[in-house]
This record gives C-alpha cells, structure tokens and sequence, in this order.
C-alpha cells in the first residue's frame, strides 16, 4: 500500500475550592536515592517527565507511536532488582521476570523491524471521507460500545489502520471472513460514509461474544466502556499479532518484545513508561519499563477539580498499600542481594513517560465500591477538562478528538445510566452522538459541560 490512494468510500459497508489550572506539563526532576548499579557508566539523556502513577488495565504490556522514531539505543538501563552477576536463567520467576515474564529494560531499544511495515500498512496518511450523520442501533444496553465505536471512528489514525487492513486482506482468499478488524473497518466507513441518518446494526457488537473475554459482554447487561475500549481493540490487535507470527520476520516474536509493540494499535495508543519503586524503611529500589495505552485518573469523591491538576498531583508520587490491602517489600532469603524488609505500606511507585503516544486516552475512574452498602456507587464529581492538553515533554499539544459522557449511577446497578459520545470532525464541528438519533451539532462549551468519563486526545 505505499503509495498508493486509499478511499473508504470503496468499503460500503458541596465543592470545595478549585485549584488553579495547569498549563504546561513540564516538571523539574524530583531528587532521587543513590543507587548502586554494576553496569558500566553511559552517558545519561534528559531526565523523562513524570507522570501519571495509576492503576491502568493494560494490555499484553502497553504501547509506541505511528510518526515517532524509535527510542534511541543510548537510554540508560535503569537499575532492575536483578544482580549484576546473575544469569536471568538462575533466577526464580518474579527476579529474571520483573513484568509479565520478562526483563523489560529491552524495551528502549529500537527494534528491528516495524510490525505495521511487515504486515503492509502504510504509515503515511491517507485521505477518509468524514461524515457524521449516522446513528448507531441500540442491541440492548450497548451504547457502552456504541460510544466506543462514534469516538474510535473520529480519530484518523484508527481510520487508516482499519481501512487500510480492509483493502490489504479483505480480498484474500486466505483470510477469513469472519475477521473481527474487517467487522470493525466495515462498521466505522459505514458509519462515518453516509451522508443521512440510517442507523443500522454494529456487527461488530453483534459479535461482542467473540472479543477477548467475550463472555463479559455476551448479554444485554450494561457495561463499561473503558472495558469495552480495551478488549474490543485488545481483540484488534491480537489479529495482527497473529499475523505477524505467520511471516517469515515476525515468526519468533513474542509478546513481550520490542517488536510485538510496533503494531498499528500499539503504536496509536501506546506510551511507554518507566516505574520506580522505592521504599522508605530500607531503600529497596525497583524499576519497570512499560507500554501503556490509556492512562487513568482517580477522582476525589466530592467537589470540583481541573483534570489537568488531578493528572499532575498523581505525577511522580504514589503511596503504595492501605489497612485494607497492605503493599510489602519482598525480600527472598535466596537473594538477600536484592533487599527487602518486610515492612507494609512503607513503599511509594514513581512513574514516568518516557515516550507519549500520538493518541493520549484519559480514563477517569469514577465508579468505586461502597463497602458500607455493599455495592458499586458512581462519583458524581465534576472534572473540569480543556480543549487542549499541554505538551507532555518536548511533544506538541494535544486536542480533544473525542468524549465519552457516561451519565446516571453505575452502569452495573438498578439505574444504570446511559453513555453517549461527544466527537469533533475533520472541520472541528462538535457533535453529541446518543445511538440512533441523529448526532446533533453542539458548541465546545457544550462538550466542556460535560460528564467526562474516557477522554481521546491526539497529538497536534
């Protein structure tokens, strides 16, 4: 497909005080321990900004980025608990394997091939017809998924991914043609192809049995969209990893390589983050190399806060473990070396990006369980949210493509509410998409209004 034109048009298918608001995302480094590292000296880049500690769903890992070189092979290793001298083979499982069974500090190597490349995508963007007219049907309680899929269809990105996947292996008569990317591709041109309102059925919410952990969603219960948004794409990105693993380059991969994480999906959605633990009785340090496709923001349960305040206060510092679940410092009498004490909820997580993604989505966690009554409640705080986020690092702006509004109690309880979608098209006209009616053009200011729950940013 390089090169080539691609034209979807062909696939018819009682508030407290407010803070002051934050306008850069810049932040001086926050001193640090000495720590006591056995590689050989390397030269040390510019500290990476701080950011977000929370408690995001990730998925394999987490992510990188369609326009953005490959970090550079000079990044430091950062200290990891495994000793200098040990064989990765020797260690038990939780040592050679700090991350879901592997030592991620690989992760900020380049890696040797791009998977969107080896699986034929193009990189370069393409020109989509843009039309927000349509509606979509309501199967019964899906307009959790009916949210997702008006926010996915306006972030251009995830157009050229999916439309470009359709006109790739669609044609194929080796690939199947119950492939849930294709589903998807045909149900985003449909919806943002026509010109009037015809709403008609997703297929692929009809088949939300198929998605990972499809079982979740096989009924006509409410859900969450942010569950919805990370195992339909999840399910995504899972096909082109098998993909991958059918060519020649890609045979070997696994999921835990750098490679794995140059997909189109982890390269849309994808940041990768370095955590650091630390803890404060015996000065245990741990760091963990990540990718990361959505960031999560607590909110407090009552008043009114600026999102960007609330993103920067959980910036860097997070206390790890409560009465309630208590967090401890491991420590293995097999490897005294590592350390470790044994002390509960003495340790903190520091984490930083160390690479932001083209498309930066904000979760607010707004449902919570009520352990006095026993059930799930909602916050009803207010989040105070701008047209654009400041630069994370040397990064451009980002703008608001998308809102997911989720209003009423818990989508799970007797009053579940309702989600809707609030979207911005190619000529920055807002619209409030609500299943099958017609998407009504709105102001910004209605946008600003309301009740945030996932936020979609790209990167100017």
């Amino acid at each position: 497909l390089v090169g080539s034109e691609m034209c979807i048009r062909d696939s018819q298918v009682p508030p407290c005080k407010k803070r002051q608001r934050v306008t850069s995302f810049s932040v001086s480094a926050t001193s640090r321990p000495e720590e006591i590292i056995d590689d050989p000296p390397i030269e040390t880049p510019p500290e990476p900004v701080s950011v977000l500690s929370s408690a995001t769903t990730d998925l394999h890992l987490t992510t990188t980025a369609l326009d953005t070189a490959a970090p550079s092979s000079s990044s430091p290793l950062l200290a990891s608990e495994t000793p200098a001298d040990a064989d990765a083979e020797d260690l038990p499982l939780s040592i050679a394997a700090p991350l879901h069974g592997v030592d991620t500090r690989h992760l900020r190597d380049p890696p040797l091939y791009d998977a969107a490349l080896v699986l034929g995508y193009d990189t370069a963007p393409q020109a989509i017809e843009d039309n927000t007219r349509c509606g979509l049907n309501n199967l019964g309680n899906t307009c959790y998924a009916n949210s997702v899929l008006n926010a996915l269809a306006k972030i251009p990105r995830v157009r050229f991914w999916l439309s470009q996947h359709l006109q790739t292996f669609s044609h194929e008569t080796s690939h199947s043609p119950r492939c849930l990317l294709c589903v998807l591709a045909r149900d985003i041109a449909r919806l943002t192809i026509l010109v009037e309102n015809d709403p008609f059925n997703p297929m692929i919410v009809q088949r939300r049995r198929e998605w990972n952990d499809g079982f979740l969603f096989d009924n006509s219960l409410q859900h969450d969209a942010n569950e919805a948004f990370l195992k339909l794409l999840d399910t995504c990105n899972d096909l082109d990893y098998a993909a991958l693993r059918q060519t020649p380059v890609g045979m070997d991969v696994q999921r835990s390589d750098r490679e794995a994480f140059t997909t189109p999906f982890w390269q849309i959605f994808g940041s990768r983050v370095c955590e650091r633990t630390t803890c404060a009785a015996c000065g245990k340090i741990s760091t963990h190399v990540m990718y990361r496709n959505l960031f999560t923001v607590t909110l407090p349960s009552i008043g009114d806060h600026y999102l960007q305040t609330l993103f920067m206060d959980q910036l860097g510092y997070e206390k790890l473990g409560d009465d309630t679940s208590p967090d401890v410092c491991t420590f293995d009498p097999a490897y005294p070396a590592l350390g470790g004490c044994l002390a509960q909820n003495r340790r903190h997580k520091e984490t930083m990006i160390e690479h932001s993604a083209p498309v930066l989505v904000l979760h607010l966690l707004r449902f919570t369980w009520n352990q006095h009554l026993q059930r799930p409640d909602k916050l009803q705080t207010r989040a105070i949210f701008d047209a654009e986020l400041p630069p994370i690092g040397d990064t451009a702006p980002y703008d608001l493509r998308a809102v997911i509004e989720h209003r009423g109690r818990h989508p799970r309880s007797s009053e579940s509410g309702h989600y809707t979608a609030y979207v911005r098209a190619h000529d920055f006209q807002w619209y409030h998409c609500n299943d099958s009616f017609p998407p009504r053009p709105c102001d910004l200011q209605d946008v600003l209004q309301s009740q945030p729950y996932m936020l979609f940013y790209e990167r100017r």
